[in-house]
């Protein structure tokens, strides 16, 4: 059986890809990604989301093959991508990419992690596993947006599924032929709604679990020899059909091997603010309006978010019972923002959840569709406005594109995990010393990655 054309340019980029191939600020920014995740990860391992699914997979039983982060027993090397990757996600503080509008660090790295553990894998094997399931992932992404979110109402996380299967794979050592059949095993990728997203439901953490369980199964399958469809990419039943009514595939293969635009700091964003980045160009409106114009919570009387139609069906509740929904909730989150000055973990505490003050600014925040917006958005030029009017009538606006959301920096990444970190690991009753000691030891060996002889010198860090 031939290889479709994509399928065959994707299989041969995966199998050749060569670490010294690999541009330094590359490597540089994977290692910044793994590094990022685990601290997120960390933060996530007990929320309510993570300790069901470990529940679970303890009832299930499994090989001690791969390290749950924050845990102290392996498990089996799908099972733990499942794990990490929903610990990563709950917090909705993972990485994204405006290429692909998607967050692949969630999917790709618990699922490389898991297979290189397993396999007993270097650090080089597993950053490279890693730049390629990015690669891949992101790309596909870029193919099938914005359609994909604004059309058919899913994450585009339906694609990092084929991140996680190449990065497997990789570690794997699968052929071309493997590649290509791992890539096709895919098209059994679970369906992405974002229905459970608005609903504020736990199934929306699974959107990261299930597709890093089933890329991991997906390389393991295909190592056995296991077919899939050669043609799924781009096939008249294939994903991309199937995801968007419209959609590019020259994004897909577009200098592949040449430019890595799934790391490339123009289009990768570690978050600042953890909740949905539909949010956060309206965040940065809010907080420049209270700041410039010095108005206190009380003297609010109504906010207006303008913005294009996806915003109103995904982030309309302005009541959202769980953290999970108010992450996604624009009149929750705006009027955070004018109550506290700031939007942070904290935000979405069950205390901040029922505060009185926050729910009642809530409701005077309004969603307001605007086809300008809309019809730049489907330029892939996402911008938002906010208009808040005070109580004595005066009107004060800013307007932020998504693309003026400034990114952490690499200092701030690092602040970041060691805050989350330590966090994580006081709730894990060790104390301030010996915390010190465990953050600096997994900084030094996620810095010193591509030197790791294996890759359990970081991972039996992570276990506690």
């Amino acid at each position: 059986m031939s290889i479709s054309p994509y399928s065959e340019k994707l299989a041969d980029f995966a199998y050749k890809l060569d670490f010294e191939e690999l541009p330094g600020g590359t490597v540089e920014r994977a290692k910044l990604c793994v590094l990022d995740i685990i601290g997120v990860s960390l933060a996530g391992y007990h929320s309510k989301s993570a300790q069901l699914v470990i529940e679970l997979v303890k009832d299930l039983g499994s090989k001690g093959q791969a390290t749950i982060i924050a845990h102290s027993e392996k498990v089996s090397c799908p099972q733990a991508a499942l794990v990490n990757a929903v610990m990563g996600s709950t917090m909705e503080f993972d990485d994204t990419s405006e290429f692909g509008w998607c967050h692949p660090a969630t999917i790709v790295i618990p699922a490389a992690m898991a297979i290189a553990e397993q396999e007993k894998a270097t650090g080089k094997d597993l950053l490279i596993s890693v730049v390629l399931g990015y690669e891949v992932g992101v790309r596909l992404g870029g193919v099938v947006v914005p359609s994909i979110q604004d059309d058919r109402g899913m994450q585009a996380n339906n694609t990092n599924t084929f991140g996680a299967a190449v990065a497997a794979g990789k570690i794997l050592e699968l052929n071309r032929r493997g590649f290509a059949n791992a890539l096709g095993i895919c098209s059994v990728t679970p369906l992405l709604s974002f229905e459970a997203f608005i609903k504020g439901s736990q199934t929306k953490d699974l959107h990261a679990g299930f597709p890093a369980m089933t890329g991991v199964l997906a390389a393991m399958l295909a190592k056995k020899g296991f077919t899939g469809p050669s043609t799924i990419i781009e096939g008249e039943y294939g994903f991309a059909k199937n995801v968007a009514d419209s959609f590019n595939l020259q994004k897909l293969t577009d200098r592949l091997g040449e430019r890595y635009w799934s790391l490339d700091p123009k289009y990768h964003c570690f978050k600042r603010f953890p909740c949905c980045t539909i949010t956060h160009p309206v965040i940065l409106s809010t907080l420049g309006i209270m700041n410039r114009y010095k108005l206190s919570p009380e003297e609010v009387r109504e906010v207006l978010v303008r913005g294009y139609k996806s915003m109103l069906i995904r982030g309309s509740e302005s009541k959202p019972e769980t953290y999970i929904g108010a992450k996604i909730s624009i009149p929750y989150i705006v009027a955070a923002a004018i109550l506290g000055g700031k939007v942070d973990t904290e935000t979405f505490s069950d205390k901040m959840l029922k505060n009185p003050k926050l729910l009642t600014l809530a409701e005077k925040v309004k969603i307001v569709v605007d086809p300008e917006y809309e019809r730049r958005r489907r330029l892939l030029d996402t911008v938002a406005a906010v208009e808040i009017v005070s109580k004595n009538g005066n009107r004060y606006s800013q307007e932020t594109a998504r693309s003026e959301v400034p990114c952490m920096t690499a200092k701030e990444v690092y602040e970041k995990f060691r805050r989350l970190a330590d966090k994580a690991l006081s709730n894990n009753g060790i104390d301030k010393t010996d915390r010190t000691k465990k953050i600096n030891k997994i900084i030094s060996k996620v810095e010193r990655l591509e030197k790791l002889a294996t890759i359990d010198e970081l991972t039996k860090l992570l276990r506690f």
